[in-house]
Parts: structure tokens; C-alpha cells; sequence
């Protein structure tokens, strides 16, 4: 990983972690995944809706994958303790935009 938080996986992708301007394709990609599979609900709308303040400011991270300067996939680790965290990774087999 760069002194920047970013690595380039091949020549067109890079991950990276969540930058401000992130919280539209990382809404995005998580929604599309969870109406695929399940139903959206309050708690979803909730880590959506402000990603740094449900996720990051509490110790957890988010990583985003972008290929061609589009954003392609989100993991995220949300801090359930000290030594504790859940991992949330999301890879489609779609982009989200922007």
C-alpha cells in the first residue's frame, strides 16, 4: 500500500480507502447488492447514510475499489469492540456510478 492508502491491484483498479466524495458509490454499490438479496432496511439507511459517522469515526474502515476512475467495489470493517470488527466486503459483478 502507498504512503496514501492505496493499492493498485492491476493496471486499471486501485483500492483505496474512503476519501470524502465516496458516500454516493459507496451507498450505491451497497444498495444494489442488498436489493438483490434482501430487503433494505432502517439499520442499512442508518450506515448509508453517513458512512463516516456510523463506520469510520467509530474505528472501523472502508475501502473502495475503483477501475478507470469509476468506483467498482466497497469493503467495509465496522468496529463491534476493542478486538472485534465485521467485515462487509462487496465486489459486483456491476459498477455503481460515479
Amino acid at each position: 500500500m502507498s504512503g496514501r492508502g492505496e493499492l493498485r491491484a492491476s493496471a486499471q483498479t486501485l483500492v483505496r480507502r474512503f476519501q470524502a466524495g465516496d458516500e454516493t458509490a459507496f451507498r450505491l454499490l451497497n444498495e444494489q447488492w442488498i436489493e438483490r438479496y434482501f430487503k433494505i432496511e432502517a439499520k442499512d439507511q442508518s450506515k448509508l447514510s453517513d458512512p463516516r459517522k456510523t463506520i469510520i469515526e467509530p474505528g472501523g474502515a472502508i475501502l473502495l475499489s475503483t477501475a478507470n476512475g469509476r468506483s467498482v467495489g466497497c469493503c467495509s470493517l465496522l468496529r463491534i469492540s476493542d478486538n472485534e470488527f465485521e467485515k462487509s466486503p462487496y465486489f459486483p459483478p456491476y459498477a455503481a456510478s460515479p
